[in-house]
């Protein structure tokens, strides 16, 4: 990545921040627009992608900050994960 595609993509996730969750933490909202922009075809609520954030610093999640199964092309139930 370059110092511009860097300077573009900080300005870009500073912003969706300011417009969605301006409160949140810098490294916690970052997961939250990664799992955002990784599932956008999968019409997921936002309730439902803040759910599979797991969030923590590596050593309490395992280096895994974002935790979703999909079957047959649609969402598993929470409560069978």
């Amino acid at each position: 990545m370059t110092a511009n595609d860097r300077v573009v993509l900080d300005q870009l996730v500073q912003a969706t921040k300011n417009e969605i969750e301006p409160t949140m933490a810098d490294d916690e909202f970052f997961e939250l627009f990664c799992a955002q922009s990784l599932l956008l075809n999968e019409r997921l609520e936002e309730q439902e992608i803040k759910f599979g954030l797991i969030g923590g610093d590596a050593a309490q999640s395992g280096g895994v900050p974002t935790r979703f199964v999909h079957a047959d092309s649609g969402g598993v139930c929470p409560a069978l994960v």
